[in-house]
């Protein structure tokens, strides 16, 4: 089985002495993945590193805060934040300017 508390998976027995294993992450981070056969026995060099990256930018997790929004004066700059969030509220880190 495939267990995590940052997403699902499942593997599928191919018959040929192989599994196919897939897995749907929803939490981005570092994560170490250890591969084992009979619950028992890990196979040649488990565990592998992972890094999960945020998904695509979701306007409807992500959260605009600051004064800027609500008041401004002549003259002077007007300043607020955006939290770029995933689907899965995970930040996204790597926007361009036309993004914003």
């Amino acid at each position: 089985c495939v267990q995590s508390s940052a997403g699902s998976g499942t593997i599928s027995d191919r018959n040929t002495g192989t599994y196919a294993v897939s897995y749907t992450p929803t939490v981005s981070g570092r994560y170490s993945v250890d591969v084992k056969l009979g619950g028992i026995s890990k196979v040649h060099r488990s565990p592998f590193d992972l890094i999960v990256r945020a998904g695509a930018l979701c306007t409807t997790k992500s959260v605009a805060r600051g004064t800027g929004l609500t008041i401004a004066t002549t003259g002077m700059q007007g300043r607020f934040t955006v939290e770029a969030k995933d689907a899965y509220g995970n930040s996204v880190e790597q926007l361009d300017d036309s993004t914003l």
